[in-house]
């Protein structure tokens, strides 16, 4: 019996069934009440239990939601909803495998329910485990063909398994269920992007923002599909679309900032650098750009800048430095040490920024024992996977100099040295590191005006007169230094210095 002073006593039927209406009518406290009242008088109440979970996974308090969920299933084992809403719960809280778990035992004690499936997929998505996610994931599309939230998730695991073209039927399907499903639209965008169909994706975009024309992210997707389409002044325009429909779409802000100052417009880029740290205050990139932008002299790219942008760039640096940027500094460089009639092999050699590892596969097969270097730890787990390296090293280049004993017959510099300004330190490290004839090899940004001078995207050029006084100064000879083009930009080629020094 549920008793209080002011009112006569209720049976635990009444008590229950005057909670439940308080809990419908959104009067959680006083249901929460009565559910504990319940509970405390039969510990085995599983309605209850069941009941007072929901209220507190719908008030946000998930771990308790788990617990009671927990014992509602130590009462009754094959109560599959409840199964299914404590899986919930433990994705909420992040114990991804527990959720699979419990999602499992949902659909063997109910077979026909769709939505745990569909949730057993996404789950099974955030572990990588695509196979079992496609196979959950097309169970709950048998059972519930017209959820299109299901599909999208669907064509996100066919794009994560390197089946785009199938990603892009299913992204379509869900698109065409409802053409204002703004979610379905960008991953279908971003997919023909990755497909290179970038017509297809423009007009995708240019459609969805006509039929939601404040849909900021619309708008940030057709800027992102300008940019690759080598159009930086229009996506400057739906940037700023962007951000003023979502003041705190923060990426925007990044990317019109990042266009803003190479094309000249430090004042404004400025201003959007600053919002991004606001609403990003630990994001490690944007404060090396914004000192660019505010013309402050700096003489190398600060190393937390250089490490988080490798870390998030690694895994798919190669494909984007062949594909895209169509990157040649390793063949050129390797074209430039056979003009200067260097020797067939060298004894010990180093790869300065080794990066993923691309420039020591092009030179190991001349090399004795290559040591490899590089500041960003998944770049190097990139470079040891490669097999090519005897030694790794995970230091600053300058760090690695200053602290190493090793004297080194041939050194490799690819794509590292734009990376600093001021040369004369690197160099003067690079000769105390050498041995009397060792060669180095190395590449640079072209700079027709001046010494050096940081770019708008954090690299530094130089100046082929300066880098012939460096050698001077540093106890090198030049052997070769010409000027080529060493990559690709949205805005045309980008020219180098390809360079080999001897130290004398």
């Amino acid at each position: 019996m549920i008793e209080s002073p002011e009112e006569p006593a209720l049976t635990s039927e009444q008590a229950f069934e005057l909670a439940l209406r308080l809990h419908q009518g959104g009067q959680y406290k006083e249901a929460e009440s009565l559910y504990r009242g319940l509970i405390q008088h039969n510990p085995q109440h599983i309605e209850a239990l069941h009941l007072l979970g929901v209220l507190q996974y719908l008030l946000g308090k998930n771990d308790e939601g788990n617990l009671l969920m927990e014992q509602a299933l130590l009462v009754k084992p094959d109560f599959a909803e409840a199964h299914f809403l404590l899986a919930n719960g433990y994705q909420r809280t992040g114990q991804i495998e527990r959720a699979i778990e419990s999602y499992q035992k949902t659909v063997d004690l109910q077979p026909g329910h769709a939505q745990a499936y569909s949730n057993l997929g996404l789950t099974l998505l955030d572990a990588n485990e695509l196979k079992e996610a496609e196979a959950a994931l097309r169970m709950a599309l048998s059972l519930a063909p017209d959820k299109l939230q299901t599909r999208v998730h669907l064509g996100t695991v066919l794009k994560q398994s390197g089946r785009l073209e199938e990603a892009v039927v299913e992204f379509q399907q869900a698109l065409a269920g409802n053409q204002d499903f703004a979610g379905a639209r960008n991953h279908l965008s971003h997919t023909l992007m990755d497909l290179d169909r970038l017509d297809e994706a423009e007009g995708c975009l240019r459609q969805g923002i006509g039929l939601q024309p404040e849909n900021a992210e619309g708008y940030y997707n057709l800027a992102l599909v300008l940019v690759q389409r080598g159009k930086p002044e229009e996506a400057i325009a739906h940037y700023r679309d962007a951000v003023k429909h979502d003041p705190d779409l923060k990426e925007a802000h990044s990317n019109l900032a990042n266009l803003l100052l190479e094309s000249g417009d430090q004042q404004e880029a400025v201003k959007h650098f600053r919002r991004t740290l606001e609403l990003e205050p630990e994001n490690k990139i944007v404060p090396y750009l914004l000192k660019i932008a505010e013309g402050e002299k700096l003489t190398r790219a600060p190393e937390q800048y250089i490490l988080t942008l490798f870390n998030h760039y690694a895994r798919d640096y190669d494909r984007h430095l062949v594909e895209d940027l169509h990157a040649t500094s390793p063949n050129l460089l390797q074209q430039a040490l056979e003009g200067v009639g260097a020797p067939k092999r060298f004894t010990n050699a180093l790869d300065l920024g080794c990066g993923t590892g691309l420039a020591g596969m092009v030179f190991h097969q001349r090399l004795d024992h290559l040591t490899g270097v590089d500041l960003s730890s998944a770049m190097i787990a990139q470079a040891a996977a490669r097999d090519v390296y005897d030694v790794l090293r995970e230091s600053d280049i300058v760090r690695y100099l200053e602290r190493s004993e090793d004297a080194f017959d041939f050194v490799l510099a690819v794509d590292s040295v734009p990376y600093f300004g001021d040369l004369l330190e690197l160099f003067s490290l690079l000769n105390d590191r050498m041995i009397a004839g060792g060669l180095l090899c190395f590449n640079t940004e072209l700079l027709k005006d001046g010494d050096w001078q940081v770019q708008a995207g954090g690299r530094f050029a130089h100046h082929p007169a300066y880098l012939k006084r460096l050698a001077e100064q540093t106890g090198f000879s030049v052997l070769e230094m010409e000027q080529r083009t060493i990559r690709l930009h949205r805005e045309g080629e980008v020219e180098g210095n390809i360079c080999v020094f001897k130290k004398a």
